[in-house]
């Protein structure tokens, strides 16, 4: 706290100057077509699509083997499990 007694009054330190809001003025159709575009682009958001049932919630269960929490299968070899 004690930096605080070094710092300037907070109306010194906030200035909006008309060039600064010149810029904004100036900057928000671009952020905004950036945005537009951004919602066409793929995303790798999980979406539930019509149809799809939602993924199951995997938990652990105390004395359950962790194996029964994988969703592949057991991997065999020669026709055994391994």
């Amino acid at each position: 706290m004690r930096e605080i007694m070094f710092m300037p009054a907070k109306s010194d330190l906030m200035v909006q100057t008309s060039a600064f809001e010149q810029m904004k003025k100036q900057l928000a159709p671009v952020s905004a077509a950036a945005n537009k575009e951004e919602r066409r682009r793929p995303s790798l958001k999980i979406t539930r699509e019509e149809g799809c049932e939602p993924p199951a919630k995997v938990e652990y269960k105390p004395g359950q083997p962790v194996e029964t929490l994988c969703s592949s299968p057991a991997r065999t070899v020669d026709g055994a499990a391994k």
